[in-house]
């Protein structure tokens, strides 16, 4: 796998995991939204270590761009939940 895929791997991967946490916290699973936002975490963490290096394909910064508009959306809609 190139260093483009894994990296865009990982961005589904928490993508999925803040979808599970967005529906997590609409059914007041608190517990279950802490576990999923620690996993999150480590995808982040490996996001951010720089052993990969990202292409420079638009197509791959568009879909790089689509995944983080989705991950930021459910986190808007999971902080609209969590804090009063």
């Amino acid at each position: 796998m190139n260093d483009g895929n894994i990296i865009l791997g990982e961005y589904e991967q928490i993508a999925a995991l803040t979808r599970q946490m967005l529906e997590a916290a609409r059914r007041s699973e608190w517990d279950a939204l802490i576990a999923l936002e620690r996993d999150c975490g480590q995808h982040f963490a490996r996001l951010l270590d720089g052993s990969v290096v990202p292409p420079e394909d638009d197509v791959w910064r568009g879909r790089k761009a689509a995944l983080i508009r989705g991950i930021l959306d459910d986190d808007a809609q999971i902080r609209l939940l969590v804090d009063p």
